[in-house]
C-alpha cells in the first residue's frame, strides 16, 4: 500500500477558473473578510462559465486561518451567497500548504464516484486578518495572571512538533546546495517576470476586479496583483532577501517575501463570485481564490 493520496481522473474536467488580485500584507484587502473574497470569486466564475448556480451539487472550500467570527461557515456562506441551493452540501478542507490540491482531489473523487456531477471549488485566505487570539481565558482573567494573547499568524509559522517554516527552508537549501546568491537571483528573476507578465496583460483574463470601499466612502478598483515590483534590482535592499539570527532561531527579513495572499471583495450582501463549467460528466472545478 502506497503512502499519501494520489488520484487520477480520466473523465473529470476543470471548466473555468478566476481569482481576485493577490495583494500585499496590510494591503488593499486588509479589511476584507476572506469569506467575502471567496464569494466574489465564486459568483464571477459561475457567471463567466454561463452556468446556473442551481446546477452545482457540491461546494468544497479551503481556508487555513480564521479571518472573521463567521469562520465556521466558510464553505456554507460561500456556496449560499454564490447562489448554490440550500440543500447542496458544503465542506471546508484544510491540508496546510497542500489545501488547494486537496480540494481538487476531493472534487474529482466526488465526481468520479457519482456523488456529484458539478463541483464548485474555492480557496480563500487573508493573512492580514489572522487574529491576535487567546485560547485559555474562557473562564475569565485572574488578578495579575499573564495574558495568553498571541499573534495567530506568527505562532503558526512554527510547528511545535518540528521546526519553523523558515528553518525548513534553510534545511532544504543546505541539503540541496542552494546558495544565497542563487536564491536572490531567482527572486529577482521572478519579480521581473511577474512585472513583465502584468504589463503584457497576461493575467487580465483570470483576475476578477474588486471594488474596495474606503473608510471615507471612496471606492477603489483593484484589478492587478500588488506585490511584483518593477524597481527591483540585485543592488537594491528592497529587491533582496537576507537571513538574520542564528540557525536555531532563524528569521527571514526583507520585503521580497509576500507574506499575504488574499482575494477580496465588499460586504456580504454585495458579493459576487466565480463559477464552473460542465464536462461530459458535468465536472466543474473552480479555483478562484488562490
Amino acid at each position: 500500500m502506497s503512502r499519501g493520496m494520489f488520484n487520477r481522473f480520466d473523465d473529470v474536467f476543470i471548466l473555468d477558473g478566476l481569482r481576485t488580485p493577490q495583494v500585499d500584507y496590510q494591503g488593499a484587502f486588509a479589511d476584507a473578510n476572506p469569506i467575502d473574497l471567496g464569494i466574489k470569486a465564486a459568483r464571477s466564475v459561475i457567471t463567466r462559465a454561463g452556468l446556473d448556480a442551481g446546477e452545482i451539487d457540491s461546494v468544497i472550500t479551503g481556508n487555513m486561518a480564521p479571518g472573521g467570527f463567521d469562520q465556521f461557515y466558510v464553505a456554507r456562506h460561500i456556496g449560499l451567497y454564490a447562489g448554490v441551493p440550500l440543500e447542496v452540501p458544503a465542506l471546508n478542507a484544510q491540508r496546510i500548504c497542500g489545501t488547494g490540491f486537496e480540494l481538487f482531489r476531493q472534487a474529482g473523487e466526488q465526481i468520479a464516484l457519482g456523488a456529484a456531477s458539478l463541483a464548485l471549488v474555492v480557496g480563500t485566505e487573508s493573512m492580514t486578518r489572522n487574529p491576535i487570539a487567546a485560547f485559555d481565558h474562557r473562564q475569565g482573567f485572574r488578578l495579575g495572571a499573564p495574558l495568553g494573547f498571541k499573534d495567530f499568524m506568527w505562532e503558526a509559522l512554527t510547528d511545535p512538533a518540528a521546526v519553523s517554516m523558515i528553518q525548513t527552508a534553510e534545511n532544504v537549501a543546505e541539503r540541496w546546495g542552494v546558495s544565497r546568491d542563487r536564491q536572490d537571483a531567482f527572486a529577482l528573476e521572478s519579480q521581473q517576470r511577474a512585472v513583465a507578465a502584468i504589463e503584457a496583460g497576461r493575467f487580465a483574463d483570470q483576475i476578477v476586479p474588486v471594488e474596495v470601499a474606503g473608510r471615507k466612502g471612496e471606492v477603489t478598483v483593484v484589478d492587478r496583483d500588488e506585490h511584483p515590483r518593477a524597481d527591483s534590482t540585485a543592488a537594491t535592499p528592497e529587491g533582496s532577501i537576507s537571513l538574520a539570527a542564528s540557525r536555531r532561531d532563524p528569521l527571514l527579513v526583507g520585503p521580497d517575501q509576500p507574506l499575504p495572499r488574499v482575494r477580496g471583495v465588499m460586504s456580504r450582501r454585495e458579493r459576487s463570485s466565480s463559477t464552473v463549467r460542465a464536462s461530459p460528466r458535468r465536472g466543474c472545478w473552480v479555483w478562484p481564490a488562490t
